[in-house]
């Protein structure tokens, strides 16, 4: 959660408007005409954007994959067992139990647990709306509303059943609440605060560096700000009166850190992680994810860089602008204090931990664009925004997230009782259970062993890898079946700190039992590869 109020635009230098605009004269009778036009077709236009974006928001077709059939497998567990639970996993508690209290209600299809992420984020399009019209005017809001209703990884991770759009909620609430309470600072509006920062840090570890960099953004108003300080004191109070609630689940995430850690893939980049941040915010490595992202960036350097001269003109100030400073200041300082901490103890980052930041880069972009003086420029380029978006939401929604389905319905058909059924690595199973559901219980054996069905245990994941023998679990897998039974293996390569251990199992098995060609092959369009074969009975 976050920030201090944004210094709204420079007096004298309005924001250009579609219809409004200062830089364009327009005199007479084709300024009203032209106003009506915008006034008209604008908020029509936006309302069908947003509607697309709520739709595509519970539009997801794929099985739930690894992460998200955790998710469901922790948050089905009595609320007492999902905080030791997650000491295994790796995540702080908040959106488990809100999953929990939400599949009691409504239950735990694939649509219904997808379906908590799918609401929140909805719910956040008010909240952005609100921020941009106190960013900018009502401009700003609407395409604010546009670019996150659009924005592909918003959607993307509204229909996964995991916490990421509950971060994005959670931090535009708490950018509004520490607004409104530097304005006012009353007791119900820092209570609010409090309240706020206690749920973003009970989300996602990344939420802590969202609320240092507000907390730093307030201290520095005060600082700058005499008149303002009592202010300041009163609202940083409420953000450190709402971490206090975290040190009960601090020896757990101290745990976790000495224990999990991120052990599935390498320590980050910083300058790959930013890259793969912009590809991720237009929807991957696709070719208008490469356009969708970089576009965005310019739309933030416009905010804070320039101001409208005329018509085809910008003055770049290479001071910046008053408008969007602090917004792109907690969005950065979240991105440097995360990834600074990213490299200092090795860990691994994905685009999905900026969920908090990403609203920032929304807000910025959306003053950017209202920014560019000319009105037809700032329409094909937000039409061109929307569009890609669009198809790349579309892609999000629509794609493959993982092969489990594959994998199960293949099983289904052809596995007989008795059969064995062996997974390399051992984070292919979550995702094949679930799709398997309740027909028959897998005579299942993963490797590593060590974790419970339906989920991974990480803690000191890679020390099991290395004290696992494939050939030994091989052996395991055809002494189970014997002679009248199949072995079948569900494996995927390239998996981390596994080298060559899972094709080491396939060559001892086919050495046992003969080569065979895959049941099931591997989809490079996947997110999660599975490749499924079958070793009969000799």
């Amino acid at each position: 959660m976050t920030i201090v109020s944004s210094p709204r635009l420079t007096p004298g230098v309005p924001a250009p408007e579609p219809g409004a605009s200062a830089s364009e004269p327009s005199p007479g009778a084709p300024k009203v005409a032209h106003r009506h036009w915008s006034a008209t077709v604008a908020p029509v236009a936006g309302t069908g954007v947003v509607l697309f974006g709520v739709i595509a928001r519970f539009w997801a077709t794929s099985p739930l994959w690894l992460d998200e059939a955790i998710s469901v497998n922790i948050a089905r567990l009595p609320i007492s067992q999902i905080g030791p639970a997650l000491v295994h996993d790796g995540h702080p508690p908040l959106y488990y139990v809100l999953l929990h209290v939400w599949m009691a209600v409504f239950g735990p299809s694939n649509l219904a647990v997808r379906s908590l992420s799918g609401l929140i984020s909805v719910a956040a399009l008010p909240l952005i709306g609100a921020a941009g019209r106190r960013l900018g005017g009502r401009w700003v809001a609407l395409v604010a509303v546009v670019l996150l209703a659009s924005s592909p990884f918003a959607i993307r991770y509204a229909t996964e059943a995991r916490m990421y759009a509950l971060l994005t909620f959670l931090v535009l609430a708490g950018y509004l609440a520490v607004v409104r309470a530097l304005e006012w600072p009353n007791l119900g509006r820092l209570v609010l605060v409090a309240a706020l920062t206690t749920a973003v840090l009970f989300t996602h570890y990344w939420g802590a560096w969202s609320v240092a960099s507000g907390a730093a953004l307030v201290v520095g108003l005060g600082w700058v700000r005499p008149a303002q300080r009592r202010t300041a004191v009163l609202v940083t109070g409420a953000l450190v009166a709402g971490g206090l609630p975290f040190l009960v689940w601090l020896p757990s995430a101290a745990q976790q850190a000495a224990h999990t850690g991120t052990p599935w893939a390498r320590s980050v980049e910083p300058f790959d992680a930013t890259f793969d941040l912009l590809l991720d915010l237009g929807g991957g490595k696709w070719a208008g994810g490469r356009v969708l992202g970089p576009l965005l960036a310019v739309f933030v350097l416009v905010a804070i860089l320039a101001r409208p001269v005329d018509r085809w003109r910008l003055d770049v100030d290479l001071r910046t602008v008053a408008g969007a400073r602090p917004e792109v200041a907690v969005a950065a300082i979240t991105l440097v204090l995360g990834l600074g901490a990213a490299v200092a103890t090795s860990s691994a980052f994905q685009p999905r931990y900026a969920a908090g930041a990403v609203p920032f880069v929304l807000l910025a972009a959306a003053l950017g664009i209202v920014r560019l003086p000319n009105r037809t420029v700032r329409g094909v380029l937000l039409a061109l925004v929307v569009v890609v978006g669009g198809a790349g939401a579309v892609r999000e929604a629509t794609g493959r997230r993982t092969q489990a389905d594959q994998v199960a319905e293949q099983l289904r058909a052809v596995a007989a009782p008795g059969d064995v059924v062996g997974f390399c690595p051992d984070q292919l199973r979550p995702a094949v259970q679930r799709a398997w559901g309740n027909q028959r219980a897998l005579d299942a054996f993963t490797f590593p062993g060590g974790s419970p069905p339906g989920r991974i245990d990480w803690v000191d994941y890679p020390e099991r890898i290395r004290a696992g023998n494939p050939k030994a679990f091989a052996a395991r897998l055809l002494a189970r079946a014997g002679t009248t039974h199949s072995v079948w293996l569900v494996s995927s390569a390239g998996y981390r700190g596994f080298g060559t251990d899972c094709e080491a199992i396939q060559t001892a098995l086919e050495h046992a039992r003969g080569i065979v060609d895959p049941a099931v092959e591997r989809d490079a369009s996947s997110y999660e590869h599975d490749v499924l074969r079958r070793y009969p009975p000799p």
